[in-house]
């Protein structure tokens, strides 16, 4: 017997859908890589019955907007950078928000750019009068399908990467970003961000995770030295790691066959120091931990202060010992914060002057609790770089996780 609840809806699923968004998705199916950006822009203004619709990119180091127009050029006849801190589109980019605004004397209603809580950058919609209240929900939703048409389009076009960058990237921190996930991820269950400097020379960190029904498998790596040569060792150790996951191994197989996979090709020539977690979603409190000669969490409860734990520790994955990785018990409950974090932030330090160090890192940890992971990993990769008042000496990585 059908559900009459069921019934009801059917005719609704059944219908087609609307013939501007069904011709949009139709023409971005079919559309060169130049075009994906302006059909959806266009397909706004036509809806919205806009006078003006620009999108803006965020810069790998999150700190300016670049802005395009709907013909999807960058802009040179306006202000075409505007930085995240101080400006109503940074302001939009960091609170994830929707806003009304005004841009250039006319009402605007401006939106992330997002995919999940991964942000790309900030849509801006100009109205010659203020605009009603669907329009709102229409531009928001706008938002959401470019964040997911940039996240895809990155698997086959250079567009958008080229757009986010401010500066050449070396060949080191080009094979890094492309090992990388998105920078953020959430459900209703785990919030995440990570983040890593320095940008466009970073070659060596990564961080890496996956959300499946059951768990989160997150994991922060640093491999010996830099350049070319530690980019190619903490990549073998995240392919290792997705390899040995995506094979069904659990979380100590996993530790051991990134351990034997960077043994057998690099022999004593490499390590990788690394920390492996994986939160168990029905249940934090049976989550595990393993330490592979890395940095040991910060472990922030809610209501609390930020504490670092203790964990045994082990050998780097690739340093040739007996024995096994210890699979460590990881308690943890419902508001609770960890963050893993590689030792270039700890280590940062100017010229002549005083380390980072773990208690900076525990008051900046103490400062962003209220900030959502993706807003906290900005601003303390910031204070790290404002600290170290030059190009880093070393790569700095963190991944902050929250327990919903």
């Amino acid at each position: 017997m059908v559900d009459a609840s069921r019934r009801t809806l059917a005719p609704q699923l059944a219908s087609p859908l609307p013939a501007p968004v069904a011709r949009m998705l139709a023409d971005l199916n079919e559309a060169d890589p130049a075009r994906v950006l302006p059909i959806v822009l266009e397909a706004l203004s036509v809806v919205c019955g806009a006078v003006g619709v620009r999108m803006s990119f965020c810069d790998v180091e999150e700190r300016s907007l670049v802005v395009w127009d709907a013909a999807g050029a960058a802009l040179t006849s306006r202000t075409h950078r505007m930085d995240i801190e101080g400006s109503i589109h940074g302001k939009v980019y960091r609170s994830g928000g929707t806003e009304r605004a005004e841009v250039d004397l006319l009402p605007a209603i401006l939106t992330p750019v997002m995919a999940r809580s991964e942000r790309l950058g900030v849509l801006e919609v100009v109205f010659d009068a203020p605009p009603e209240e669907w329009a709102e929900a229409v531009v928001a939703s706008a938002g959401l399908l470019l964040g997911y048409v940039v996240v895809v389009g990155d698997r086959w076009c250079d567009e958008f990467q080229v757009a986010r960058r401010r500066q050449d990237m070396n060949l080191a921190a080009e094979v890094q970003w492309v090992s990388l996930p998105l920078a953020a991820f959430k459900t209703d269950r785990i919030s995440l961000a990570g983040a890593l400097e320095p940008a466009y020379e970073i070659a060596g960190d990564l961080f890496e995770y996956s959300c499946g029904r059951e768990e989160l498998v997150a994991g922060v790596f640093d491999a010996m030295g830099h350049g070319i040569t530690a980019a190619r060792l903490s990549d073998l150790a995240v392919a290792a790691h997705r390899n040995a996951r995506r094979n069904g191994r659990d979380l100590g197989g996993q530790a051991a066959f990134i351990h034997d996979t960077l043994v057998g090709t690099f022999g004593k020539e490499g390590f990788v120091t690394g920390q492996l977690v994986a939160i168990d979603l029905g249940d934090p409190g049976r989550s595990r931990l393993v330490n592979a000669g890395h940095p040991a969490p910060f472990l922030h409860r809610k209501g609390g202060r930020p504490r670092q734990l203790r964990p045994e520790i082990d050998l780097p994955f690739g340093v040739p010992f007996k024995g096994g990785y210890r699979i460590q018990p990881l308690e943890l409950a419902s508001g609770d914060r960890l963050t893993l974090f590689s030792d270039g932030v700890v280590e940062a330090r100017p010229d002549g002057g005083d380390l980072f160090s773990e208690a900076r890192l525990a008051r900046c940890l103490r400062e962003t609790r209220k900030l959502s992971p993706r807003e906290a990993a900005r601003n303390i990769i910031a204070s790290v770089r404002e600290h170290r008042a030059a190009d880093l000496a070393d790569d700095a990585t963190m991944l902050i996780m929250d327990v919903l």
